[in-house]
Order: structure tokens, then C-alpha cells, then sequence
């Protein structure tokens, strides 16, 4: 696995560069029974993850943002708006469009450009003044305060599960298991940790449920100190000497880091110690005394995307600018990066290419200095070494070469080949061992993660939208089998969390949209950790599952989660909360503060799983891909007209809410059907589909979208890209587009300028933009809180009023 790893707390990674989905409920300050991509501790080392600090900001998804209050701490200074156009002028709502209506698509998507200078006065001064009109209407009154009152409670209640990872420590009683943990709000003293403190503790008073904890790092006080807005963003420990860690810090909430070589013993940075500026940097150790590292330090180690392309072996006491570039990708690629994977028996340093968002080359640093490929197909997704075998699985059928002869594999299968074979193999190594099938999924099942332990093989999975999680078995004759269910019958979502070869416990959690999050470890036995207390009240709600029939015929499941009966009737105000990209599935999570705010209250809410996500693996992702990008569109109106058709609601009452590829979905629909929803929330979007690849890490989705420098992808583009949809003469709904200034993954330019257009067509809409938080669009609780309450505000304002409401 990788290194020590990273204390991290995300979303369960399906694979290396995809999008995090919010299939595990790990928060580092952690949750309330949802699920967050929160990059922030050390050690989730189950597959082969990228190195910290790039994995992350490489992915492109969301997860406070998709409506089931999952929470999220991104970070990183900004780098501010790529390629910024000719001066437009700063457009307002008394900036009216040209005379002419006859100017091309190219000309329009330059409109108001300067609005993609992040910080210039003028762009901030028309924030400022959207931001004003946003928060006298749905932030200032008693309904929004009571509202985020209710928000905040649940975001820092002292009873939330605090996500761990776990270490062996040595003490006077011997090496004994501690766990660490990132808690964001208040200790159980009462003492308010606004940016957060990374604490440890024994296993034992763990257990015991005992508040000895012990504060390794407060970044508060590194915050004051400094005088700088930091962000944590995660610990990665060296993989003998687990005291020494790279602990990494963000300014602001974007994706780009400080990384500097931290001792959690001492509580000091080590003198001397590696330090790797601030940036968009890929780090990894490689032994305790080496680190990989792609960082930019002049425009062409840069890819197109933003991310290093050169590759760089630092020993200790060894200056960065002058270590070895030991590899550099191809300047058409997304990025380079290096990092090692463990096992008890073996270990193999590993250099990744990224050719495209879901292709990578891997190439093997041999002992002699020489990078030898992995003969495995440009799809292929590596899931992590076992004793001497590397499992994986590839995202289309493809054919390899073996000591065997030709082996046909087919998609999504989880497989695995002797690495130490494959080693050894000198000349023979353009051929792959034979390869060994570890789990072939049905066409409802899917591959959500793998998990090693000291002692076992663990693998968690989808199946028709419900996680499961089983211990896979190898014979010693290479016979892979499954172990019975782990927690059989639940049927929301089961997920794998911290995991560590070296260390034979690991964490699982589960949750459905009434159950709240439980913590379980899981060794021998299964033994339940922690368990949060409800945070609404579930009497008399409904969950349901439903299909819709898209437009070709295609059926789309969505869950369904109804208000008692006591507390509304149809046609029931709904929320629709939707993504359909990235091989993303949408799985059911406890929904907390949605579940306080809305369900609570007389709403009904709506978990839809359109194609272009991971449901069902990567045919289900595939049929949304480029070209056919409008059967996702097509199936969140499907699910639409079915709860029409059902008598469920009417369109007057019907929200749709995503954010970033969601966003661009709900940018969609109010541009495609503004007749079908009465209100939009689009958070951190993608709008302007003809200029997304060039600003800022824009250019490595293009393996998604298209590039619409091409002009068969452009064509398509413009067929569904929200910007150039706008016409005037159209009633659309009162949208509400929110995004961050901070955000330095998907360009705030996005939702200003779309905005700044609609107003300048007379199309009324509301705007609101936090100066922090990067991609998850807030970094503290209160800010989280408060921009949620008045996301809830809108929306009861546009579907109809809660429960004791106006």
C-alpha cells in the first residue's frame, strides 16, 4: 500500500484519479453519518492512492454540494485565472449586452472576462455587491438564523465519529496501537477548534470511550502565528519511522499546499527536514530518507492542466532544485508522479503518467536507475499490492500479452499478477505472469475499493446501489474466493475506511439515509466503535426506491426519501440531488442536516443515480461520455416527470440542487428545462463549456467533456453548455449559483459570468461567493453554516415553505 499513506479522510476512492463519491462516511472532524472527501489525516492506505496533495487535486467532484450535507476541507492558495481574455468590462446588473445579435458563440463565450481575475477590485467589487443582495434576501432574517443554528449543531456536535487511522507506537509497555484523528469544532471540553488540531490516543482509550487525547497539531495557533488563513490537508508518515510526517497546509482552501517534514512525537518541524513549497505538488515517501516529488518550478514542468509533468527523487538534505528529474511525462499528459507501494514481503516504486483523466502509463524504478513500463493497458486502474500480488482492473475489454500467451480482460474485474514474478522476469518483462481473477462483478455490481490489513484482503463493492463488503481469500494454488458478507442485510452504504498492511485492524463504516453513521473495526471480529445519535427526526419517513424510463428506453434508479405524513401530503416539495459524471455513483448516506432541514420540515428528497456516474460501473459511467453527455440530462428529467407522473409533486414545487460536474448539470437543466423546475441550486459549476479547458485544472477533464478546441467535440458542447444557452425571452426559474474565491479547481469565472449575463439579459437570479474554502465552497463550520442555511432559505422560498414556516 502506500507508504504509511495519508491520514486523510475522503470519499472512497474507487481509483487514483477519479472523482472521490461519497461511498465511505469518513470526515475527519468527521461526520454526521455522511460521507466527506475531507483530505486531511494519514494512513487510508487501501489501494494504490497518489501521492498526497495531487490525488486530491486532480479529482473533480464535490461532496458538501450534492445535498446530502457532506461535508468538505479543500485548500490552497489561489492560482488565479488561467488565460484570462481581453477586458470585457466588470458586468453588473446595469451591463447590457451588445446591440447586435448577431455576434458568433466565440464572441459571447468572451463576455465579461475580467470577471475571471479572481481578485482584481473590480471583480471583488461586484462579489461584494451579489453577495449584499443574496444575504439581505435568504441571510439575515430569523427563519436563516434558526436554520443555520440547526446546521451548525449538527456540523459541531461533540458526538460526531471521529474517522482514526491507526499506528503502532512505542511506549514503556512496548509497541502499542494509537489512533489519530482531525477534529474540526469543539473537544469535549467545550474548547472550539475553528481550523482544527490533529490529536492521538491509544486503541485502549479509545475503546473505553476515555478524552485523553493528546494534541499533535493545532492549526489554530500555526494560523495566528503565521498570520496566514491555513487550511489542514493531511499528514503522510514515513513507512518505518511513523513520527516523521510530511504535515501539509493550505492557505485559504484551495488545492495547493506547503509541505513541510513535521516530528507528531515532539510536536516540532524537524530542522533540516524536507520542505516543498507551496503549489499543486505530488509527494510521496519513498523511504525514510527519500520522497518523490512533482512539483513546478518553471511553465514547462507544467502540463496544460496545471499539474508537475517531471518527476524528482529528493534525498534527505538534498536541495528540491537539485535533485534528479528521474522522469518527465509527455506535455500532452495531465501529470507525472511517483510514490512506492508496500507489502509485508515487497515493495515496488511505481512513476505514473497521466495521459488522459481515466489513462495512465506506470512505469517500475528498477534498483538500477531504469524506468521499465508495466505492460498493462492505458485504462488499467491499479488497486494495490498483496503479499507479491498487484491487483487491478481495467475500465474496457483489452487483450495482453502473458508468459501464458494472449489473455482477454474484460471490464471492471478485479485481477492480480506476481509483481515479484514480473520483477525477476528481466528480459520477459514486455509479458505480464499469468494473470489470476480475484472478483468478476455482475452487471449490477460494481468495485467501490480495496483494503489490505496485516492479515487480510478486504474488498468493498457495490451491488444494484448497495455496499457491501466481503474478505477476499487466495489459495495456495492462486484460487481467489469471498468470505461471507461482513454486517449482512444492511442495504444503504458499507464502506471500507482506514486500513494499513501493516497494522491488522482496519474501520468500516455504514450508514442509510434514517441510520446514522456507525464506526465498526474489524480484525477477527466485528466489533462496533462508535455510532452518532440521530440528528433528525426519522418517525414516519418513507425511504423508497424507484425507476424512471429516460428518454431511450434506459431505466434510472432513484431513491426516494418522503416526509412523514404528520408533516406534509402531495404534492410534496422535492429536492432533487444529482451528479451522473466521472464514474461517480450516488449512494444512500445518512442525510443529517438535510434530513433536520428539509425532510424534518415537509420536504422530500431525491437521491438520483444518472449515468455518467459508477453505479453499475464503467459501462454505466461510459453511456454519459463526451458525445453522450445528454443522457445524463436527459435522465434527471426522467426521474423529474416520473415524481410529476407519480403525483408526487408539480414542477412548482421541484428543486434540482449539484454541485461542480452536479452544477454543471443543474446549469443544464435550468437552461434545457426551465419549465420542469421552480428552483436551481448550482454550487461550484462548470458553465461555459467552450473556455472550462482553459482555466485552471479545466484542461484534465477533456478525457470527459471533450475539447472543444475540437470541432466535433465543440459542436456537441454547444448543444448543452449553459453559458451560450441563455437567450433572452425565456422564463426561467430563480436560480441560485454559489462558488468560492478560493477554489482553484473549478474557476469561480464559471458562476460569475454566467451570472453577469443573465442579469444583463434581464434574467433575475441570485448569486453568492465565500472568499474561502476552495473547491467545497466553505473551510470552517460556521461558514459551512451559514452558506448552507441560506441555500435551505432559497430553496423552501421556490417550492414552498417548511413546516411552521411563513
Amino acid at each position: 500500500m502506500l507508504s504509511n499513506s495519508i491520514l486523510q479522510l475522503r470519499g472512497d476512492i474507487k481509483t487514483i484519479l477519479r472523482p472521490l463519491s461519497c461511498r465511505s462516511t469518513l470526515a475527519g472532524y468527521t461526520t454526521v453519518g455522511c460521507c466527506a472527501e475531507v483530505r486531511a489525516l494519514e494512513n487510508l492506505s487501501r489501494g494504490v492512492v497518489m501521492p498526497v496533495g495531487f490525488r486530491f487535486a486532480m479529482v473533480f467532484t464535490f461532496t458538501a454540494l450534492i445535498g446530502l450535507q457532506f461535508l468538505s476541507c479543500q485548500s490552497g492558495p489561489r492560482t488565479d485565472g488561467a488565460n484570462i481574455g481581453a477586458s470585457a468590462g466588470v458586468a453588473g446588473s446595469g451591463v447590457k449586452l451588445p446591440a447586435s445579435t448577431a455576434h458568433s458563440l466565440e464572441n459571447e463565450s468572451m463576455q465579461f472576462l475580467d470577471l475571471e481575475e479572481v481578485e482584481s477590485p473590480k471583480a471583488l467589487a461586484w462579489v461584494r455587491e451579489q453577495n449584499k443582495f443574496t444575504k439581505d434576501r435568504f441571510g439575515s432574517d430569523a427563519d436563516y438564523n434558526e436554520t443555520r443554528q440547526e446546521i451548525l449543531s449538527i456540523l459541531e456536535a461533540k458526538d460526531r465519529i471521529p474517522a482514526i487511522s491507526i499506528r503502532e507506537k512505542e511506549t514503556k509497555s512496548g509497541k502499542q496501537p494509537w489512533v489519530r484523528h482531525f477534529l474540526q469544532g469543539q473537544d469535549a471540553k467545550g474548547v472550539n477548534h475553528v481550523r482544527g488540531i490533529v490529536r492521538e490516543q491509544s486503541l485502549a482509550d479509545f475503546k473505553a470511550k476515555k478524552e485523553n487525547w493528546r494534541t499533535i497539531f493545532d492549526v489554530d495557533a500555526a494560523a495566528k502565528k503565521d498570520k496566514r488563513n491555513w487550511v489542514f490537508e493531511g499528514l503522510d508518515c514515513a513507512p518505518q519511522n511513523s513520527s516523521r510526517c510530511l504535515l501539509m497546509l493550505s492557505d485559504g482552501g484551495a488545492d495547493a499546499v506547503w509541505t513541510r517534514e513535521f516530528d507528531i512525537d515532539r510536536g516540532v518541524f524537524v530542522k533540516g527536514g524536507f520542505e516543498i513549497p507551496m503549489g499543486k505538488v505530488s509527494s510521496a515517501w519513498r523511504d525514510d530518507d527519500s520522497l518523490w516529488v512533482s512539483y513546478i518550478d518553471r511553465p514547462e514542468a507544467a502540463s496544460r492542466a496545471g499539474y508537475g509533468l517531471e518527476v524528482r527523487l529528493v534525498e534527505r538534505g538534498q536541495a528540491l532544485a537539485s535533485a534528479p528529474v528521474v522522469y518527465r511525462g509527455d506535455a500532452a499528459s495531465n501529470y507525472s508522479t511517483g510514490y512506492s507501494v508496500r507489502s509485508e514481503s515487497l515493495s515496488v516504486d511505481l512513476i505514473q503518467e497521466g495521459i488522459s483523466f481515466f489513462e495512465a502509463k506506470y512505469f517500475v524504478r528498477m534498483a538500477d536507475g531504469l524506468n521499465r513500463r508495466l505492460p498493462l493497458p492505458l485504462g488499467v486502474e491499479l488497486h494495490g499490492l498483496y503479499h507479491s500480488s498487484l491487483l487491478f482492473s481495467v475500465r474496457k475489454s483489452d487483450v495482453v500479452k502473458t508468459v501464458d500467451g494472449d489473455r482477454a480482460l474484460a471490464p471492471d474485474v478485479l485481477y492480480a499478477i506476481s509483481a515479484e514474478r514480473w520483477l525477476a522476469d528481466g528480459d520477459g518483462a514486455s509479458r505480464l505472469p499469468p494473470v489470476e481473477t480475484v472478483f468478476a462483478p455482475s452487471e449490477k455490481q460494481t468495485i467501490s475499493g480495496v483494503s489490505v490489513t496485516k492479515a487480510r484482503l478486504w474488498l468493498s463493492y457495490l451491488d444494484d446501489v448497495v455496499g457491501k463488503v466481503r474478505e477476499i481469500k487466495r489459495s495456495d494454488s492462486g484460487y481467489w474466493s469471498l468470505g461471507e458478507e461482513v454486517l449482512p442485510g444492511r442495504v444503504g452504504n458499507l464502506t471500507m475506511g482506514f486500513s494499513d498492511y501493516r497494522i491488522v485492524e482496519a474501520t468500516m463504516f455504514y450508514s442509510d439515509f434514517t441510520t446514522p453513521s456507525q464506526m465498526h473495526l474489524i480484525s477477527d471480529r466485528t466489533e462496533l466503535l462508535r455510532e452518532t445519535p440521530p440528528r433528525f427526526d426519522t418517525a414516519g419517513v418513507q425511504v423508497q426506491r424507484h425507476e424512471a424510463k429516460s428518454k431511450d428506453g434506459t431505466k434510472i434508479p432513484y431513491f426516494l426519501v418522503l416526509p412523514s405524513k404528520r408533516k406534509a401530503a402531495p404534492p410534496y416539495p422535492v429536492l432533487i440531488s444529482a451528479y451522473g459524471g466521472f464514474e461517480v455513483p450516488m449512494v444512500p448516506n445518512y442525510l443529517g442536516a438535510t434530513g433536520k432541514v428539509w425532510v424534518e420540515k415537509g420536504g422530500a428528497f431525491v437521491l438520483a443515480c444518472l449515468r455518467g456516474g459508477g453505479e453499475f460501473g464503467s459501462r454505466w459511467h461510459q453511456a454519459a461520455l463526451k458525445a453522450k453527455r445528454q443522457n445524463a440530462f436527459d435522465d434527471l428529467y426522467a426521474v423529474a416527470e416520473d415524481l410529476i407522473q407519480k403525483r408526487l409533486t408539480v414542477p412548482q414545487k421541484l428543486g434540482v440542487r449539484g454541485g461542480s460536474n452536479g452544477g454543471l448539470l443543474a446549469g443544464v437543466a435550468l437552461t434545457q428545462r426551465p419549465d420542469l423546475f421552480s428552483a436551481v441550486l448550482s454550487q461550484v459549476p462548470l458553465l461555459d463549456m467552450l473556455r472550462y479547458h482553459k482555466l485552471l485544472a479545466g484542461a484534465s477533464w477533456m478525457a470527459e467533456y471533450g475539447d472543444p478546441d475540437q470541432a466535433a467535440d465543440r459542436e456537441w458542447l454547444l448543444k448543452y453548455s449553459p453559458f451560450q444557452a441563455l437567450k433572452s425571452g425565456v422564463q426561467y426559474p430563480e436560480a441560485l449559483f454559489t462558488t468560492s474565491t478560493r477554489d482553484d479547481r473549478v474557476h469561480p469565472g464559471h458562476a460569475r459570468r454566467m451570472v453577469a449575463k443573465m442579469k444583463a439579459l434581464g434574467i433575475p437570479v441570485l448569486y453568492f461567493e465565500n472568499t474561502d474554502g476552495g473547491h467545497s465552497g466553505a473551510a470552517e463550520m460556521k461558514s459551512r453554516a451559514a452558506l448552507q442555511a441560506m441555500e435551505y432559505r432559497y430553496l423552501w422560498s421556490k417550492v414552498g415553505s417548511p413546516v411552521g414556516g411563513e
